[in-house]
Order: C-alpha cells, then sequence, then structure tokens
C-alpha cells in the first residue's frame, strides 16, 4: 500500500492505519518535502500566520473533540492557549507532527513496516493486483492501493512571474524593499497572511493588495452554527439564482446572525453542491466563489482589525492581466495600468485543476478521470480508478469537484478515518 502527499490528510489516514484491527503490513509513504506531515497549509514557520479556526474545533481526530487542545495544554510552551484562541499554524504543524511520530512508534511495535519515499511521484501504472509506481529519479515499487493525498497545488509559475508560494518567503527577503512598495495580488486569507507578517516584521512601506472586488475575509465572531433546516429545503432546489435568491433573504431577513447560517450549512454544502447543475457549478465557481469564500473562509477579528488599520496597506480594484516578479499589469474598467514594485507576491491560492505530473499523466492515459470543476471523479467511497484494476483512491483538495467542501480539517478528518476503513483490509 503507498501513500503519496503527508500533509493533513497523508498523516492522518496513515494514523488511522495503523491503528486499525487490520493494518496493513507495509505501507510506502511518498512525499519529497523536506518538512513532511505539516503540508502546505502548516509549514510556515511565521508566528503571524494564524489558523482561521478557533482551537477547539481543530482537534485531528473527529471522534475526540478535544485532541488538539489537551496536545496544547500538555507542551509546556503551548499551554497559555485558550479553546477560543486562533493559534499560530506552526503550532499546528508541530501538532500532526506528534501525531505522525506516535503513528511511527505504534506502527513499529505492531511490526508493521512504513518505508518513507523522499521522491516525487513520476507515473502510475495501472494494473490488477498491484499498480506499478515510478518514482522521480527512477526507483519503482508496487503497490496494491494507491491513496492521493496531494493536497492544494499551484499551477507553475513561469520565468519571471510573481511568487507563488509566498509562505516560504523570509522576512530578510523583503528588507531590501523596506521603504518601497510590496504588491499581494488577491485580497483573500493568503493576502491577510503576507499583510500580516510583512507588518510584524516592521515593514513600512506600502502593502497594496490588488483584487477584482477589493474584498477581504470576514472576521469571525462568537455565534455558532445555526439551524438551516428550513432553509435548506430552499437550496436544494432549482437554479443557481433561486437558490442564491434564498440564501440572501435567510441572511438579512432571518433571526439568526449570518455567520451561524453560513456554518450551519457546512456539512450540507456538498450535497447542496451535487444537486446544482454542471452549468450552475461553473457560473458559481467563475461569478460567486469569492463573495462565497469571504464570508465561508472567515479570520481572527483582531487580526483583520490591524491589517486594515495600517497606514501602510492600501487595496486597489481591478482585474490583474498579467504579474511578474517586479510589476502588474492591472485593468480597471476600460482602463489599463502598469504598477511597479520591490516585490510581486501572487496570493490568490492554488488551482483545483493543478495536478501532480503523475495524476495528469494517469489522466491522459484515461486510467482515472478529471471532475470538469476541477480534481478527479470518484464514488461515494472515495475510489477514483475502474474497478478492473487495483484501487486508487482520493481525498481532500482532489474532490473538490465532486464534494465543493474538502479543504479544511473538519472535512479532512473525516475523510481520513473513512478512507482508513475501507483500506485496512487490504493488507
Amino acid at each position: 500500500m503507498a501513500i503519496t502527499g503527508l500533509g493533513f490528510s497523508g498523516t492522518m489516514v496513515l494514523a488511522h492505519l495503523v491503528n486499525s484491527a487490520q493494518p496493513p503490513k507495509r505501507i510506502a509513504l511518498i512525499d519529497p518535502s523536506p518538512k513532511p506531515w505539516r503540508g502546505l497549509a502548516y509549514s510556515t514557520h511565521h508566528p503571524a500566520h494564524l489558523l482561521n479556526v478557533r482551537a477547539r474545533a481543530m482537534s485531528a481526530y473527529g471522534g475526540d473533540a478535544d485532541h488538539f487542545l489537551r496536545w496544547l495544554h500538555a507542551q509546556k510552551e503551548y499551554a497559555g492557549f485558550r479553546a477560543d484562541d486562533f493559534v499560530p499554524r506552526r503550532i499546528y504543524g508541530d501538532y500532526l507532527e506528534s501525531i505522525a511520530r506516535t503513528a511511527l512508534e505504534k506502527a513499529r511495535a505492531r511490526q508493521i513496516e512504513i518505508v518513507h519515499l523522499h521522491a516525487s511521484l513520476r507515473t502510475i501504472g495501472g494494473g490488477n493486483p498491484h499498480h506499478q509506481l515510478t518514482l522521480e529519479g527512477g526507483a519503482q515499487l508496487s503497490a496494491r492501493a494507491l491513496v492521493l493525498a496531494t493536497g492544494n497545488r499551484f499551477d507553475e509559475a513561469g520565468e519571471g512571474a510573481a511568487t507563488r508560494h509566498p509562505w516560504h518567503i523570509s522576512a530578510d527577503d523583503w528588507k531590501h524593499g523596506k521603504h518601497g512598495r510590496i504588491v499581494l495580488v488577491g485580497a483573500g486569507l493568503t493576502a491577510m497572511d503576507m499583510a500580516a507578517s510583512l507588518l510584524a516584521d516592521g515593514y513600512s512601506g506600502e502593502i497594496l493588495m490588488l483584487s477584482r472586488h477589493g474584498l477581504n475575509p470576514h472576521a469571525h465572531n462568537a455565534s455558532k452554527a445555526g439551524d438551516v433546516d428550513a432553509l435548506l429545503a430552499h437550496l436544494m432546489r432549482g437554479g443557481l439564482s433561486a437558490r442564491l435568491f434564498a440564501l440572501r433573504r435567510a441572511m438579512r431577513e432571518g433571526t439568526q446572525d449570518w455567520r451561524s447560517i453560513i456554518d450551519g450549512l457546512r456539512g450540507h454544502t456538498p450535497i447542496i453542491w451535487q444537486s446544482l447543475n454542471a452549468q450552475d457549478q461553473q457560473r458559481f465557481l467563475s461569478r460567486l466563489l469569492s463573495f462565497w469564500n469571504i464570508h465561508r473562509h472567515r479570520m481572527d477579528a483582531t487580526q483583520r482589525a490591524r491589517i486594515l488599520a495600517a497606514p501602510n496597506v492600501r487595496h486597489q480594484r481591478g482585474q490583474v492581466l498579467k504579474a511578474s516578479a517586479h510589476h502588474v499589469q492591472l485593468r480597471h474598467s476600460s482602463r489599463e495600468q502598469r504598477i511597479d514594485a520591490d516585490v510581486v507576491l501572487d496570493c490568490r491560492g492554488p488551482s483545483y485543476r493543478a495536478l501532480i505530473p503523475a495524476l495528469a499523466d494517469a489522466s491522459a492515459g484515461e486510467l482515472i478521470a478529471c471532475h470538469p470543476q476541477g480534481g478527479l471523479i470518484s464514488n461515494d467511497a472515495y475510489r477514483v480508478n475502474d474497478p478492473s484494476c487495483a484501487p486508487i483512491y482520493a481525498l481532500g483538495a482532489l474532490l473538490f469537484g465532486e464534494r465543493f467542501e474538502t479543504t479544511a480539517v473538519p472535512e479532512l478528518r473525516v475523510q481520513a478515518e473513512e478512507l482508513a476503513k475501507i483500506l485496512a483490509p487490504l493488507s
């Protein structure tokens, strides 16, 4: 059995497999990252990059709601965090590493062979009863089952393009422009991360956020998930416009705070998404996704207020036509403008259509199939390939087109546990 990708999803599949009553005898872990177990989201080490969910909701185990809080309080340096705090993401990365270490120790005790291959998966040779996998560098292995946990991916940036992975830039990288201008393409959570770390590092130059709508994520408040049963009936029928009207009316005229409504819909989002036809799904992604994201993916209110009140943070609306390392071509209304900068950071986030090369090749070879809205086509049991071959399973961002709500811990922890139950008998 092989797992490719060792962020949250891959780590938790491994943890559940090791704890299974019928664990596999050998598990190959395929990931080239120098920081396994953390993934893209939690590999940042900047203390200003915070979780966007309170600590009490971030347990890696769905059946143990206080697991993360107990871990925090067991660490002397983290014991001061409370349930309602927004903890730095680097600390959550430490938490995932501790889960991985425990899993590896249990694997040794249960005589489960764990092989960690520090390489990228290059090709998948479909077969039965095994897949033949080729890694970067030419190494090969066979696997009776393959788990794809590759997480969020970015389109490849061309030479001279703006930086696509801004979380991994250290403070020293932008000190040369301390009194100049840094352009952030986008105004969502990634851009707010970058602004937070720039301000925390004492950057006094201009921080310019560019986005089509000029919208930042909303702030969390003390509200809890609300009762959406009546609203759900309206959101499961009709076209996209009618459903949007029903949602807006409930948020505007209902007795519940709009945040409670959005949070109450969270568990129902996949079935609402699947009830839309392909045309309405595409319309939503092209016209409404940015509006949905600022309401659904919120942030710490204190951090948000600090960023937006900073005198050197500025916003400008417009469509970004081109973003290079030191300038951006922007269109607003019918006018185009070139904006020069010391540094341009592309903060528009991952692409749900981007695949690792092995999956792109497998798709071209018809071993797997891409979903029209992004990710892979799967069945309800996470399988993404033909039953005539050895199974290939996917979870997380690769299920975006199928489930839409599939990139945050509350969904990923359920997927990892369910998939591990399917995998356990495949020794």
